[in-house]
């Protein structure tokens, strides 16, 4: 496995993990240890549906020139 394909690999882990932390902590980047490990993120819009629990997130990694689409199940 590649150092890149690695990365990319922790990213996708530490964002859906990120995914289950409480909204604004997710929009202003303060989930604790989770949102410290990703330095530069810029959460774009939040989304949730109350009735299901389900959400995602929007965010950018500018230093990666790339757009994340995260997406939260029912506890």
């Amino acid at each position: 496995i590649t150092s890149s394909r690695k990365a990319d690999i922790q990213i996708s882990a530490a964002l859906s993990g990120i995914a289950y932390c409480k909204e604004n902590d997710i929009k202003k980047w303060t989930c604790g240890s989770r949102c410290k490990r990703l330095s530069g993120v810029k959460v774009i819009d939040y989304l949730e549906i109350k009735d299901t629990s389900i959400a995602c997130f929007f965010a950018i990694i500018p230093s990666r020139k790339e757009l994340y689409i995260v997406f939260r199940g029912s506890h």
